[in-house]
């Protein structure tokens, strides 16, 4: 190793560039094979983002040993932030994350190849994140206001637009049926067999999707990584199909 321990709070996003997590995933990348332990400041996004993948599987394979999340706008910015701590002599079986005088542990073994690390210290939030963060749907989401001859479920979402995505509050809003034919306006939606399956389905979002957001980093996209797992989550418990309540109940539990 070239150095002990590097710490830094590295520059967050390059101008122009959409994919790959921002400019601190470089950083970090070029920081970890040559420290021993490092501490870095960076944005929470690493943590749920798909491309981010990559990044993750190195950091747990590395010695992660903290994730301590840092106050709302500590540096005035309108991103939520965190301090990650990788110590390359750890040997322990499991991760911290800490917020606000709460700590849970993570198994590392769990999160070897890159998953999702939950963004909540709630046991049964985390349980319920890892239950259908990785699932996806047969069903493709789309957006805009053309005229479809089929049922659909459309929403609306806040993401990381104000303070209260630091709070965790609630941000997507307005599920709701909408029958064959033109959209109003510009809409997120998902196709249906019918006006039945669809309102089963504004049923199981309105009771899902509150839960869900609150786990998801600032920033991420709630289309790919909320949205889509979910419709996947109700398709795996019979929202869409022919099962009958009881079952469909069941399989939430």
């Amino acid at each position: 190793m070239k150095f002990d321990l590097v710490m830094g709070n590295p520059p967050y996003h390059e101008k122009n560039v959409k994919i790959g997590g921002g400019l601190f995933i470089k950083f970090l990348e070029k920081t970890i094979p040559m420290a021993s332990k490092i501490c870095m400041i960076v944005p929470n996004t690493f943590m749920f983002r798909r491309d981010c993948e990559s990044i993750r599987q190195q950091l747990i394979q590395n010695g992660m040993k903290e994730i301590y999340h840092l106050p709302s706008n500590t540096f005035g910015a309108n991103v939520k932030t965190c301090v990650i701590y990788l110590d390359k002599s750890y040997k322990e079986d499991s991760f911290v994350q800490s917020d606000n005088g709460i700590q849970l542990q993570f198994p590392i073994e769990k999160y070897l190849s890159g998953d999702t690390i939950p963004y909540t210290l709630d046991e049964n939030d985390r349980q319920f994140f890892e239950q259908i963060s990785s699932l996806s749907s047969s069903r493709r989401i789309k957006g805009g206001s053309e005229e479809s001859s089929r049922h659909r479920v459309v929403w609306e979402y806040l993401i990381g637009l104000d303070e209260n995505r630091f709070q965790r509050e609630v941000i997507v809003r307005k599920i709701r049926h909408e029958p064959p034919g033109i959209l109003t306006r510009n809409q997120c939606y998902v196709e249906v067999d019918s006006k039945e399956q669809a309102m089963s389905l504004v049923a199981f979002l309105e009771e899902h999707a509150h839960r869900f957001v609150k786990m998801i980093p600032r920033g991420s996209s709630v289309e790919g990584w909320m949205m889509q797992p979910l419709i996947g989550f109700a398709e795996r418990c019979g929202v869409l199909t022919d099962y009958s309540i009881d079952y469909i109940k069941e399989q939430i539990r």
